[in-house]
């Protein structure tokens, strides 16, 4: 099993569109100092800083710095919302709490398999191709294989929409309460 690095989470997110800002951060005249700070490309306001607790020391100072930081950000009116990624450290409940409050908090794990889970939120949602995939109505018709004439009739009328559904649907449950007409 590998460790996580914040190498690894750079280049994770680096990846799928977000640029590595210079450091020290500069907010309002002040600077910022962590293992990595990232920035989102055009319509994406986030800032994400990275920080390994064990280069960085003590996780109360890195916490207060990332306080300093948020403060700042607040200060200058920034519309970027923060994201704290911390890797290989799991803070207690009191630290959780109070970097919850300042930005998104996420845990990355040292022994993690994947980071996409950890960073899911702050990567681009995929979409499957659903291209090649046949018609829902066609598989339904094919899985079934030989449909009572009802299945049948509503399947049909699943193509002209809802109406057309909830008509059919009524007309097959009233059908075994119709009296067929006396000869």
């Amino acid at each position: 099993m590998t460790m996580v690095g914040v190498g690894d989470v750079v280049n994770l997110l680096t990846a799928n569109g977000y640029i590595r800002a210079d450091q020290p951060l500069e907010i309002g005249g002040l600077g910022f100092t962590f293992s990595a700070a990232l920035v989102g490309e055009a319509g994406n306001p986030e800032l994400v800083v990275v920080s390994a607790s064990a280069s960085e020391g003590d996780l109360g100072a890195v916490t207060n710095r990332i306080e300093a930081l948020s403060r700042a950000l607040d200060i200058v009116r920034s519309r970027r919302t923060l994201s704290i990624v911390l890797v290989g450290t799991t803070p207690d409940e009191r630290a959780r709490d109070r970097l919850q409050r300042l930005g998104r908090l996420l845990l990355v794990p040292d022994n993690a398999d994947s980071l996409s889970e950890p960073l899911a939120i702050l990567l681009p949602f995929a979409m499957p191709d659903t291209a090649d995939a046949a018609d829902p109505v066609t598989r339904l018709r094919e899985s079934l294989r030989h449909p009572p004439h009802y299945v049948e009739a509503l399947l049909h009328a699943s193509r002209g929409g809802t109406v057309k559904v909830a008509k059919e649907l009524r007309a097959t449950l009233a059908e075994p309460f119709i009296e067929s007409a006396p000869k």
